[in-house]
């Protein structure tokens, strides 16, 4: 864990640019925030969901690495000001990567986060994620590859292995939960919402793949 403590050391210097901090978010995601973005996740996406004892309804489910659907909370609890933006949130934890989409084994902790911008004054996480794993010896080119969502995500790969995610929430999405900015014109309207993880075998910097060699 002290390798994965040192990497997570590397990531917050690299996001802090962003501006993305590091926080606290729900150990799950709330059954509410999921039910109001399910009809733009991945078809055939499976997910561990939570129910209570007495019911067929979903409370919660387990985090997805790259989606960070727990964090949209912090963003949606209040309309926020142009002058806030960016701002972004990250945090680490357990999640599991969507097998059904990418076929990729289970994280068992990963950075997971994301990030609000106004469209005139964007996050550019591609730049950041990309020279957080720079930093952590695992460098590569994103490409487009299916993740969580029904669009595309880019996905970093080192010898094959996922090691980070960057995506945006279609904008519907970013309604649909009720995100919201007021503009500098006063008028309310939803911001640029991206999504991003960075895999454990990244924050390990590739050790198990060597030790396979």
């Amino acid at each position: 864990m002290s390798r994965i403590a040192a990497s997570l050391g590397v990531a917050h210097d690299v996001l802090a640019a962003g501006p993305v901090e590091r926080t606290h978010l729900p150990v799950l995601v709330p059954g509410a925030v999921l039910a109001s973005v399910s009809s733009f996740l991945a078809p055939g996406l499976h997910g561990t969901d939570v129910r209570t004892n007495r019911s067929e309804r979903v409370t919660g489910r387990y985090p997805t690495a790259g989606l960070c659907l727990e964090g949209l909370p912090l963003l949606s609890r209040r309309p926020l000001s142009w002058r806030e933006l960016p701002l972004g949130y990250w945090t680490s934890g357990p999640a599991v990567p969507p097998v059904a989409v990418t076929g990729d084994v289970e994280d068992q902790v990963c950075l997971n986060g994301l990030a609000a911008a106004a469209p005139d004054r964007p996050v550019d996480l591609v730049t950041l994620v990309g020279t957080a794993l720079e930093r952590l010896g695992v460098p590569g080119r994103p490409a487009q590859e299916p993740w969580g969502l029904v669009e595309q995500a880019l996905v970093w790969r080192f010898r094959g292995r996922a090691t980070a995610t960057v995506q945006h929430l279609p904008a519907a999405a970013v309604t649909a939960a009720g995100i919201r900015f007021t503009g500098r014109d006063g008028v309310l309207r939803p911001p640029v919402v991206s999504v991003f993880h960075i895999s454990q075998f990244a924050l390990l910097r590739g050790e198990h793949e060597e030790d396979d060699e």
